[in-house]
């Protein structure tokens, strides 16, 4: 495999600095020259520049610019980038070549806090939780960073270099799942507003009995504050608040049909009560993703009901158009949430530098409000 194209640029400008064309405090091409010069995006072009600011090659200005530094003393390598810069601690590994569409959203906030870190003139090192070191903590201690950002999807127990390096006295701001130390805001999506949009949309176009469903483990407080949302709507409207039963399996990702049928089959079993009552059968279902639509539009089938005919089928994260499980069962949802992952990651590198501007102010969460995406209709705001 060959040489990512922010490698191949970053080849480029080291050996200009190396040969002497570009000298000590010469200033580097701007983003456009860069990009007439040498077809790249941005994104490529800010890995490429991160990656040389690594090295000590180079050191950014603010509303100045890049420029050739002075070579640097070896050690940790975040201590070369550590006073203007941003670190990321995300299990997220991206060539920045191109923005991540298959990632998850974990990958989205992560680029998009690279984004406005770029805007911003800062430079944005990726730090694995796992590989911080105590050789990471020390220099940051004696040379600290702009700011520290955690953008971590799964918990990271018993790390003490990580616990350490987020505890440092800067400005910091974390996304995820991750046990942040005390008085780290956090950028969360307003799960409840979400649910609760999704519940007003059913009632709107006439449903009555909403299933509210539970992902296979429970789902966490985030799916906590779904089902108060949804709860709370559906007493506004003076309906029946229906149990939330748990999926007895996760329907995405499969990689054949056979595994699809056995699931839907399962989910089918596990949901028949609801879906064949003759006294009060539902009338429209609450996934906890998009990706679970094709195998409950499936297990509706089995019972002989129309998916988003008989029983509206409506998800959450807005990816319905991607779920691989539609090659099987070509049913999307009615509608979705946008979580707004994006403005999470522009929100988490905001938080960082309204610190930078008022340290004594007490650090505020922020939430990224959703917005309710209808199928073959236009965004609606929640």
């Amino acid at each position: 495999m060959g040489a990512a194209k922010y490698q191949v640029l970053a080849e480029n400008l080291r050996g200009l600095i190396r040969s002497g064309q570009l000298a000590v405090g010469a200033k580097l091409p701007s983003f456009t020259a860069l990009n007439q010069q040498y077809a790249v995006t941005q994104a490529t072009i800010e890995s490429a520049l991160s990656l040389l600011a690594d090295e000590g090659l180079i050191e950014r200005r603010h509303r100045s610019g890049v420029y050739v530094r002075a070579p640097q003393a070896p050690g940790s390598p975040l201590a070369a980038r550590s006073r203007r810069g941003v670190i990321i601690v995300t299990e997220v590994s991206l060539d920045l070549a191109q923005q991540p569409s298959v990632d998850g959203m974990s990958a989205t906030v992560v680029f998009k806090a690279l984004a406005a870190c770029q805007r911003l003139g800062l430079s944005a090192t990726l730090l694995h939780p796992t590989q911080v070191s105590a050789d990471d903590v020390a220099a940051c201690t004696n040379q600290p960073p702009s700011g520290i950002i955690a953008i971590i999807a799964s918990p990271q127990p018993n790390l003490l270099a990580l616990d350490a390096l987020l505890r440092l006295p800067v400005a910091r701001a974390g996304w995820g799942s991750h046990g942040y130390p005390l008085g780290m805001p956090l950028v969360e999506h307003d799960h409840a507003a979400g649910a609760a949009t999704l519940t007003t949309w059913l009632i709107s176009k006439g449903r009555r009995r909403l299933l509210q469903l539970r992902p296979p483990g429970g789902g966490g407080a985030w799916m906590e504050q779904r089902r108060t949302g949804h709860v709370a709507e559906m007493q506004a409207a003076h309906l029946e608040v229906l149990p939330a039963p748990m999926l007895p399996t996760g329907p995405e990702y499969l990689a054949d049909e056979a595994a699809f049928l056995a699931t839907a089959r399962a989910v089918c079993g596990h949901l028949v009560e609801y879906l064949i009552s003759k006294e009060h059968p539902i009338d429209a279902i609450l996934a906890p993703s998009d990706g679970f639509v094709p195998a409950l539009a499936r297990a509706c089938r089995l019972c002989g009901l129309i998916p988003n005919v008989d029983v509206a089928l409506v998800g959450y994260d807005a990816y319905g158009e991607h779920i691989q499980e539609r090659r099987f069962e070509d049913v999307g949802p009615l509608a979705t949430i946008d979580k707004s992952n994006a403005s999470a990651g522009e929100a988490l590198v905001r938080s960082i530098m309204d610190q930078i501007a008022n340290p004594r102010a007490t650090p505020m969460p922020i939430m990224t409000p959703p917005t309710l995406i209808v199928a073959d209709a236009a965004p609606v705001p929640g």
